[in-house]
């Protein structure tokens, strides 16, 4: 279908088809959803002090806590026992990262019977090289001590799938 600009020329091009339209209006509606949900979103890192405290769950609930070395990385292994343990390789700056805590810390405090750690890849770059993390956040299963699974991306439902399958 010919085009006819404001100078009355013909064309057969137009200036912005719908597809560009649509996909920057797309672009700009994802930016706008991922900013300002972690601004807005309970326990989100965006404020800072979570990343130095354990999220306490209700009562009967488990809790996430922030690992701090090497050491204290196998301090809680052992603790954790035979359950499964749901490892969060995190960076502050990253923004997936910080729209997946809030789910992460939600489930550590309804599951008991999983023992959820997080791990700043920037505090504690050794245990980010001894797990091979490349990408944030990457989410590493272990039971009984040994890795049984990983995947990286801030995907809700491949993370659920994967605690309730090597629970």
């Amino acid at each position: 279908m010919p085009y006819i600009s404001p100078s009355g020329e013909i064309s057969d091009k137009q200036p912005w088809g719908l597809g560009k339209i649509i996909a920057i209006f797309w672009g700009i509606l994802n930016f706008f959803f991922m900013f300002f949900r972690t601004l807005i979103s309970p326990g989100s890192h965006a404020r800072g002090s979570q990343y130095t405290q354990d999220y306490r769950g209700p009562a009967g609930g488990g809790s996430v806590h922030h690992v701090t070395s090497e050491t204290d990385m196998a301090v809680q292994l052992r603790g954790a026992g035979n359950k499964l343990v749901v490892v969060d390789f995190f960076a502050t700056w990253c923004g997936p990262c910080r729209m997946i805590a809030p789910d992460v810390e939600q489930m550590a405090a309804q599951m008991a019977n999983v023992v959820f750690l997080k791990v700043d890849v920037d505090q504690c770059g050794e245990v980010a090289a001894q797990y091979s993390v490349r990408a944030m956040p990457t989410f590493v299963f272990i039971k009984n001590g040994r890795k049984v699974d990983s995947f990286s991306g801030a995907d809700l439902g491949k993370l659920r799938d994967f605690v309730y399958r090597h629970i």
